[in-house]
């Protein structure tokens, strides 16, 4: 009988973690992004994707990065890493 390998830690489903901490995980993942590439553009749908949450929480979050100043809102909607 063989022993099935353990799942890796970035495949196990975000939806079994408890909320704060799924969202918690988001803002980082947002922040690490934001900083590591030069120059993104990313819309709510975007943040939507690659935070793994709603349409409803993406903007929430990416609303509180902007408050913080860590990003900022253009003109065609889309959120950038505000210039240092």
């Amino acid at each position: 009988m063989s022993r099935t390998t353990p799942p890796d830690l970035e495949v196990v489903l975000r939806e079994e973690l408890p909320l704060g901490l799924r969202i918690e995980q988001a803002i980082n993942r947002l922040r690490q992004v934001f900083q590591h590439v030069t120059g993104l553009e990313l819309s709510v749908t975007d943040a939507a994707r690659l935070t793994e949450l709603d349409l409803f929480l993406s903007p929430i979050l990416l609303n509180a990065l902007e408050d913080l100043q860590f990003i900022q809102r253009s003109g065609d909607g889309l959120y950038q890493r505000v210039a240092e």
